[in-house]
Formats: C-alpha cells, structure tokens, sequence
C-alpha cells in the first residue's frame, strides 16, 4: 500500500523525469500482482462458503470510490468531470476486480484448478490483441490480473511460507531487488516500454514494434511476476512492525488516498512543498508527502468511516 501511494504521488511527473520512470515501472510491476495474490490466498473461506454478500460488497465499495474521487474532483476541477458508471480508470478498479474474481471462483469452484488457471493464463494472452478491451467493466485489468489472483486462491499460506522463510532465498530476493532498482531507475527509457503491459489495461498494439509479440511476453510475464512477487514476501519481515499499524488500516488508504491528493492540489500545496526543496534529493520530497499521506489516511476516524462504508 505504501507503493501504491508513492506511485500515485510521482505518477504527475514520471513523464518528466527518468528516475520516476522506471520507479514507476518497477513498482506496477510488482505491486497489483502482489495484492492480488495474497487477496486470493485470504478468500478461500469466502469461495468455500459462498460468500455472495463479499461480492455485492466489493460493488458497493467500488461505487464507494468512485463517487468520493468524483467529489473531489469536482471541488478541484474548473469544471465538472465526468461520472462514468461502468468505465473505469482509478483506483475504484481493484475493488471490482475483486467482486469478478469472487463470483468467477465460487462459481468454478467445482472444476479443476489446474484447467482454470491455465484457461485464465491463455485468454490473457489472447485478450491483449482485441484493442476494444479496456476500462468498460474493468475487463482488460480483470482478465490480466485473475491468474494471480487464483492462484492465491490455490496456494497454501503455509507452504508459501515454507518457500519464502529460509535465508538463502531472503538473500537472493535482496540481490534481485536491488538489480531490478538499479535496472529501473538508470535505464528507465530502456524499460519504460513495458508499461502498457505491466499496467494490465492497455491493448497490445501499445507495446508498438513489440505488439505482435504481446502474448508470449505476457505468457513470460506471469511466471517472471510471480517469481518477483514471492521475493517481495520473504522480504517482509517476520515478527511484528510499526508498520503493520499501516497495514492493518489499508483500506482507508486505499479508499482515501487519492481524494485527498486531489485536495491538497487543489490549495497547491504539492506543488508548493515540492518546489520547497531543502534536499539534496528530488525524491525526498515525495516520499515525505507519502508517508504524510499515509498517516492521514490511516488515522483512527478514517479508518472507522471505511470500515462502517
């Protein structure tokens, strides 16, 4: 979630500067699948018990979002934006992916989850040559994402620790991460291709000279991503943290983290703190406004209206 607000922070100037292009890159690449992954590992008592209230609750959450972004959009906006009722480009995307991911799983929990998961790998990398699938019902992200999502759904929490806990995999993990940073941010141009892909709602036809090669890169991908993402857990670390403080109100900075961005552009005060620069490093500024962001988002009363919503 903290890379998910950092992203958002930098998002206005990744097109300007190269560092923030390949942090960019480097964060999508990792991040949704990620969540995903563990949102899938978590939901078997849903899937197994057939939750359908969790899915009309991921809905109502998804309109939740849209209509506080909208709200605050309007407040910032000379003039009023567009409320699309099923198009969908900002962060409300992730809560509707989870309620396809939810009903998809209930309903297929009968069938073989090896032929599922393959089905869901192969349509992916055939979906991304028809250029009409995009943000109308979030279905170019919801059929790129749904392989990460299901096979948390297939995977034990505790064989998945059992892989990612002893050292030798903790110090590899370490070494790849910081090639992968060293590779994001001193080629980011080199790399910054694969955005369209690594972002899951772009068409194929983005990659460019690369587009007919989309679905055995995406093929790849999955692999390659979840490689990364369970190196990114065995970095987590193992007994408790002030962060897990964050992590157990994530969904209020989810909810919340981008009205509030829109607010504080509103009064210019990003742009103000941001040229108000006392640092040797452009960056600090970001990462300071982030973990601002964040601890607003976070606090008790937040975190209570989202948990109440």
């Amino acid at each position: 979630m903290i890379l998910v607000v950092f992203a958002h922070v930098i998002e206005p100037e990744v097109n300007g500067q190269g560092n923030f292009k390949g942090l960019f890159w480097l964060i999508y690449l990792f991040h949704m699948p990620a969540f995903f992954f563990v949102s899938g590992l978590f939901s078997k008592s849903a899937v197994k018990n057939r939750r359908y209230d969790r899915v009309v609750g991921y809905v109502f959450l998804f309109f939740a979002i849209k209509m506080l972004v909208f709200l605050s959009k309007t407040i910032v906006s000379q003039k009023p934006p567009l409320f699309h009722v099923y198009w969908e480009d900002g962060i409300a995307w992730y809560a509707f992916c989870m309620a396809v991911f939810l009903l998809v799983t209930i309903l297929a929990q009968d069938l073989k989850p090896g032929h599922i998961l393959a089905g869901a790998i192969l349509l992916a990398c055939f979906a991304g040559y028809d250029d009409s699938i995009g943000d109308t019902l979030v279905l170019s992200r919801s059929i790129c994402f749904f392989p990460f999502f299901y096979a948390g759904f297939c995977a034990s929490k505790d064989t998945v620790m059992e892989k990612v806990s002893p050292n030798l995999f903790r110090i590899i993990s370490g070494v790849v991460f910081y090639i992968l940073l060293i590779t994001a941010v001193f080629t980011a141009d080199k790399v910054y291709w694969l955005r369209p892909l690594v972002t899951g709602r772009n068409p194929f036809s983005k990659l460019n000279r690369f587009a007919s090669f989309g679905g055995l890169i995406r093929l790849v991908y999955y692999p390659a991503v979840m490689a990364v993402c369970l190196m990114l857990f065995s970095l987590a670390p193992a007994k408790k943290t002030f962060l897990g403080h964050l992590g157990r109100r994530s969904l209020s900075v989810f909810v919340l983290h981008i009205p509030l961005l829109n607010l504080l552009n509103l009064f210019g005060f990003k742009d103000r703190f941001v040229e108000w620069n006392m640092f040797s490093s452009h960056l600090i500024p970001y990462i300071i406004l982030t973990a601002g962001v964040l601890l607003l988002c976070s606090a008790a009363w937040p975190y209570r209206i989202c948990r109440y919503i």
